[in-house]
């Protein structure tokens, strides 16, 4: 698949249009700056909403949805405008919502897009996708059912090819799947929703992940993204890529995923007829994966009808890659020099002050080259001050600005960079921020070579309660990017099954993860 092209979307975000806050305009101007695609979904529909006009949830519901419909004509101006063919897509979609049978949120390929009554029921949805070759994808889909959680009986996957395993409510690949779902308050996961319960039930759902952000902060980080891979960029191969499923989720960190088995990439099925016996009655197959980590990677997995079957500790059982598949994932060297992987990181502060600290800073990075600059960028209340954006024009020079408090969901923000360089490729810092009435202002240099040893902190008032700006130790991005071709021995319970499913799982060192949409086998 490395042949596609990879592109990173938010599918699932909201804002003030609806019963979200921030204006449209902030959301469309922050999903340019850190997205490819960008899905405004504004709520849309909630046909068993409970009927007591008197409940203030209620009445913030119907508000919302009566303010959505009044401003669509604008909505579709807004998206039609902010779109740049060849660079950024914004697209229109929708909401409904169900007690009973789940949330999905809806993508249309169509334009421009019309709602229909907030009291669609679904067999009418379904059919009103089917018109509008819509897709109708479930989210949040762990918590209890009756809870707005996902009624996997009413799934149909020709509408529903993938689904959101994780956003800023959690992870909801199994209930005991990292990232618990503490970040809303619907109550902790349930087994029986959790999608590798849909796997193991025999949907074919790949994994994407978006964060159903509230604030109109879409690409937020920590909350979910999705990776996909496309023939061509462009509406039309968007939808293609997740109806062929060819689609990762990752939670912050954007972790580059590709694999396949039998040749064959994910999202699709693959026959195993013919194919060697291994050990234990089991089957041997070939499997292909390519993974570029954004820090150490500590495991990959291979989840095999939802069990740990086989997992590749990189430094142990795998080797470094060198290389790349191509110049747009060149992961060893760079006109001659290493890659490296630099991570800048700034915030944190006095706990329980709830102040805001606003930052600006600007850096040279003298005697290399910034190949790349990822944002991490936390989401933030509208009001308050200037959002989380960097300025660079792919020169030696970056600039950004942003604003962290502890009162924040993440206390800190951060980038990514790709720097070519060496030992005396220099970090030429200079960073301000302000906190209340106090203005500090701090300037320091440090050496690819004295961040291949250790972090470097900046101190911006008096230790220790202060707000702080971090480089992280420098990594090669070589060392966090892991290329691996083996014979694998499946379970014996994949030769006697009618279908069985499997999928790859990374973590870094760091705690951020990534999902592959699964390959089916059938013996």
């Amino acid at each position: 698949m490395l042949k596609d092209k990879l592109i990173w979307a938010d599918l699932h975000n909201h804002n003030e249009i609806g019963y979200g806050r921030g204006s449209l305009e902030r959301a469309a101007r922050l999903a340019r700056e850190r997205l490819d695609i960008w899905a405004f979904t504004a709520h849309g529909a909630w046909p068993d909403l409970p009927q007591n006009p008197e409940d203030p949830a209620v009445r913030k519901h119907l508000a919302g949805f009566a303010k959505v419909r009044e401003n669509w004509p604008l909505v579709l101006r807004s998206l039609e405008a902010a779109t740049q063919p060849g660079r950024f897509i914004a697209l229109a979609g929708f909401e409904w919502h169900s007690s009973k049978y789940g949330d999905r949120h809806v993508l249309a390929p169509v334009s421009p897009l019309q709602l229909p009554g907030i009291d669609i029921p679904l067999t009418e949805l379904k059919a009103w996708a089917e018109a509008h070759e819509a897709l109708l994808i479930p989210h949040h889909l762990a918590y209890p059912p009756a809870s707005r959680a996902v009624d996997w009986a009413t799934v149909d996957e020709r509408l529903s090819p993938v689904a959101e395993i994780f956003s800023e409510h959690g992870c909801s690949e199994a209930d005991d799947a990292p990232w618990p779902m503490d970040g809303h308050s619907m109550s902790p996961r349930s087994t029986v929703n959790c999608w590798r319960t849909a796997l193991d039930r025999g949907l074919h759902l790949g994994a994407v992940a978006s964060t159903d952000n509230h604030e109109g902060c879409p690409g937020a980080y920590n909350e979910g993204l999705t990776g996909l891979w496309v023939e061509n960029f462009s509406v039309a191969g968007l939808f293609a890529a997740l109806r062929r499923r060819r689609t990762f989720a990752v939670t912050g960190d954007r972790l580059v995923l590709d694999w396949s088995c039998l040749e064959v990439p994910m999202g699709e099925t693959v026959s195993l007829s013919g194919r060697a016996a291994g050990g234990a009655g089991g089957l041997q197959v070939p499997l292909r994966f390519w993974v570029a980590g954004r820090d150490a990677i500590d495991c990959i997995d291979l989840i095999c009808n939802g069990r740990l079957w086989r997992r590749w500790t990189p430094g142990v059982d795998v080797p470094e890659d060198d290389g790349g598949p191509g110049p747009e994932f060149a992961c060893g060297k760079s006109g001659g020099k290493e890659i490296w992987l630099v991570r800048g990181r700034w915030g944190w502060g006095r706990m329980g002050n709830t102040a805001v600290n606003h930052w600006k800073a600007e850096l040279k990075v003298a005697g290399g080259e910034v190949l790349k600059v990822e944002p991490g960028f936390g989401s933030v209340p509208p009001e308050g001050g200037a959002d989380g954006t960097c300025i660079w024009s792919g020169g030696p020079e970056l600039s950004w600005s942003s604003r962290t408090s502890r009162a924040y969901p993440q206390c800190y923000d951060q980038l990514l960079l790709e720097v070519a360089g060496d030992d005396r490729t220099r970090l030429e810092l200079e960073v301000e921020c302000r906190l209340d009435e106090k203005v500090w202002r701090r300037r320091a240099i440090c050496s690819l070579g004295e961040l291949r040893q250790h972090s470097c902190e900046v101190a911006m008032d008096e230790p220790p309660l202060t707000p702080r700006f971090q480089w992280a130790r420098a990594l090669p991005a070589a060392l966090c990017t892991v290329a691996v071709t083996e014979q694998v021995v499946l379970s014996g319970e994949v030769a006697s099954k009618a279908e069985s499913y499997i999928y790859i799982r990374v973590r870094q060192r760091n705690g951020q993860m990534a999902w592959s949409s699964p390959i089916w086998l059938k013996p």
